[in-house]
Formats: C-alpha cells, sequence, structure tokens
C-alpha cells in the first residue's frame, strides 16, 4: 500500500503542462559568427544567448536591446528589404520587419509561422542572415536552415 502511495505522491508532485503551450526559448543577448556552408569561407552573425557561444535556439521581441537585435536588423534591411533603422532596439519598426519576414517566409517556403513579429527558434529556421566573407565585407545573404 505504501509503494501505491509512493507513486500517487510522485505524480501530484509532477507538473501538468496544458498541451499545445510553447516554452520561450531564453533571450538572445549577444551574435555568434556561424559558418555558412559554402565552397567560400562565409559567416552569419546570427543573435544568440551571449557573444560567441553559439547558443542560437534564444528568441527576441519588443523591448529588446542588444547586439543580437543589431544583427537581425541589419539581415531584415538588406535581406528582407525592409527600410529600418539598424540602432539594437527592438520597437514597434522592427517588429512590423519581423511581421514581413515572417510573411515572406511563410509565401516562400509554406513554413506555417505565425505572424507575430517575434523571432524566435521557428522563424530562425527560415530566416535570411546577411553572410560576411573572411575580410569582414558583405557576401550577399543565406540561410541557416536548421
Amino acid at each position: 500500500m505504501s509503494a501505491a502511495l509512493g507513486v500517487v505522491a510522485a505524480a501530484a508532485l509532477t507538473p501538468v503542462l496544458a498541451p499545445g503551450v510553447a516554452h520561450a526559448a531564453p533571450t538572445c543577448t549577444g551574435t555568434s559568427a556561424v559558418a555558412y556552408a559554402s565552397d567560400w569561407p562565409t559567416t552569419m552573425r546570427m543573435p544568440s544567448v551571449g557573444n560567441g557561444t553559439g547558443q542560437i535556439t534564444c528568441e527576441l521581441g519588443p523591448n529588446n536591446n542588444s547586439p543580437a537585435v543589431r544583427s537581425l536588423q541589419e539581415s531584415l534591411r538588406d535581406c528582407y528589404y525592409q527600410p529600418i533603422g539598424v540602432d539594437g532596439q527592438f520597437g514597434p519598426q522592427t517588429r512590423n520587419a519581423v511581421r514581413a519576414a515572417q510573411r515572406r517566409i511563410n509565401e516562400l517556403h509554406g513554413a506555417g509561422l505565425t505572424v507575430d513579429g517575434i523571432y524566435g527558434p521557428r522563424t530562425r529556421k527560415y530566416f535570411q542572415w546577411k553572410l560576411w566573407d573572411h575580410n569582414g565585407a558583405w557576401a550577399g545573404c543565406g540561410y541557416y536552415g536548421a
């Protein structure tokens, strides 16, 4: 009987998660250089948790202020042709630009992204980033795709 009570007690302590509730990724606070798969050496400066960590599973949204937002804004401006400033502040213009990019991604890839203006892991999978060559010059745009 005590074994059964132990199972019930353990079950009572187990958190119950509502189905379909997403758990937010950590906030992107820096950038990491990520190699682009190509025949020529290029990297993408992608938002990450901290600088140079490679931890790119993170998100950005309103009121974030960081180098990660700056990197996102550069790619929104130069790869998605969004007329926004690059100031590192995630405000209404950046959110609208992310929405426009999400709509474009859905059109091109049938990605089924929620057009919410939040940059997160699902948007990152399809997002185009500025590519930088070994001299630090802009070399076009490319997908991370993972």
